[in-house]
């Protein structure tokens, strides 16, 4: 019992003494926020200046190396340039004709007729003999020399 009075009391004296401080230790987030900006603000006016002046500086070395070769020279007289012909454009070349969907035109096929994409492979025949394209086979491979 003994041993439980000398953890609690120093216990709650600290409890009685965090109670009594509530006042806020620090500056408060909108006060350090008007710091650091204007912290910001001063270093990016800084190095600006700093930037400009030594972009000033260059420049005004290289006009004075420029002013240093020429030296006493004359300053040169604009003349007119020389006019040349201008080049004529290359010949076009004629595209090759194309059938309505873009394809490309192959043999002696009538420009606006469009195949079905697969090739023929020697179908039924007519009455005279001649391939007859309008004609559907089955798909199948023919077999005999009929």
């Amino acid at each position: 019992m003994k041993s439980l009075k000398y953890i609690l009391i120093p216990v709650l004296g600290g409890l009685l003494f965090t109670a009594c401080n509530n006042a806020p230790a620090g500056p408060t987030q909108a006060e350090l926020d008007t710091q650091v900006e204007a912290k910001v603000k001063a270093a990016t006016d800084q190095l600006a200046t700093d930037c400009n002046t030594r972009i000033l500086q260059a420049a005004q070395l290289q006009a004075d190396s420029m002013l240093a070769k020429l030296g006493n020279k004359p300053t040169p007289i604009a003349t007119k340039p020389k006019t040349t012909k201008p080049t004529p454009p290359p010949p076009v070349k004629p595209t090759p004709p194309t059938i309505g969907n873009g394809k490309p035109q192959m043999g002696g096929q009538d420009p606006n007729k469009v195949g079905t994409g697969k090739p023929k492979m020697g179908g039924s025949k007519n009455e005279e003999g001649k391939v007859d394209d309008t004609k559907v086979g089955s798909g199948k491979p023919k077999m005999g020399g009929k």
